[in-house]
């Protein structure tokens, strides 16, 4: 400093990346040139007004300084404390790099704010939870269709916002948005699933499905021939009705039917479980697995203890 508390030095931007730190340095500039006003400054510099002055140092400047008029501006400061053209040409060369670096600094993608972790979180949340929800309620827990159509949406959302983790960070909006299309495609692809059009039951051996007699000691009958259709994996129950013993599963996608049972509203129908738990795997399994129109047409009554 001199005796009179003026920097010696020209002031400099430092270190700053922000505009609003660029302007802060640049108007210190302008008051130790000790302008009186701009157009003063401006009568320093013939390309210089006083116009394009507050249109960078005014209060209601761009967001963005124009370059050239930021580096004119310093040019008139420090030619009205008489400084050389050499002392001038280095200055404005800092100046240049400052408004370059806090160009760059502006451009560069901002990490999430800590605040959006929750709503990042509930975007991909949102989506499996429903997508979970409508599953249990179309009772197709076991349907391996069903459980990689949302496997496959929740991967691709998740993606998405992994790829753009800071775009949808910035604004809870676009991350709200995102959840909302894919609960919507998740829900409709379930739905379509769920109803897609079942294939049509075969005529079969039974010899072609279980090793060995086809005997059901249960209902006291030796089954020679059923239907063969389409299921999902499926659990086997002793009696028609969920709450029963659990005799097996079925795992294969195709699996033979002897006969069908009525319960409540739901068709039961009686098979063997290819992994068989007790009774040798026989049982009843609910018609919500088997991919058939109900009752299974020239399927015959279940007769005996439960029939």
């Amino acid at each position: 400093m001199t005796q009179d508390g003026a920097l010696l030095f020209p002031p400099r931007p430092d270190d700053t990346l922000t505009w609003d730190g660029y302007v802060a340095s640049l108007r210190t500039l302008r008051i130790w040139a000790g302008a009186r006003d701009d157009a003063e400054l401006a009568a320093a510099v013939p390309d210089l007004t006083a116009q394009a002055i507050h249109e960078v140092l005014g209060e209601r400047r761009h967001a963005v300084p124009d370059r050239r008029a930021a580096e004119l501006i310093v040019r008139a400061c420090l030619l009205l404390r008489g400084c050389s053209e050499e002392k001038i040409a280095q200055e404005q060369a800092e100046w240049r790099a400052a408004w370059d670096r806090v160009l760059g600094a502006g451009t560069r993608e901002p990490k999430p704010p800590q605040g959006r972790a929750a709503t990042l979180a509930a975007s991909v949340l949102l989506p499996a939870v429903t997508g979970v929800v409508i599953n249990l309620a179309s009772s197709d827990t076991d349907d391996p269709w069903a459980w990689g159509a949302l496997a496959l949406l929740l991967a691709i959302h998740a993606s998405v916002l992994l790829v753009g983790s800071s775009r949808w960070g910035r604004a809870a909006l676009p991350a709200g948005v995102a959840s909302v299309v894919a609960v919507a495609v998740t829900a409709g692809l379930l739905l379509v699933l769920q109803d897609r059009p079942q294939a049509a039951c075969r005529p079969a051996a039974a010899a072609e499905f279980i090793k060995g007699p086809a005997v059901d000691r249960g209902l006291g009958v030796t089954w020679e021939t059923g239907f063969a259709c389409q299921n999902v994996r499926a659990p086997v129950y002793a009696e028609p009705s969920a709450t029963s013993i659990r005799t097996g599963l079925l795992r294969q996608a195709v699996n033979i039917l002897f006969c069908v049972t009525e319960r409540d509203g739901e068709h039961w129908y009686r098979t063997a479980a290819d992994e068989e738990k007790v009774g040798g795997g026989w049982g009843y399994v609910s018609e919500r697995h088997v991919q058939a129109a109900h009752p299974v047409p020239g399927l015959v009554p279940c007769a005996g203890p439960t029939g």
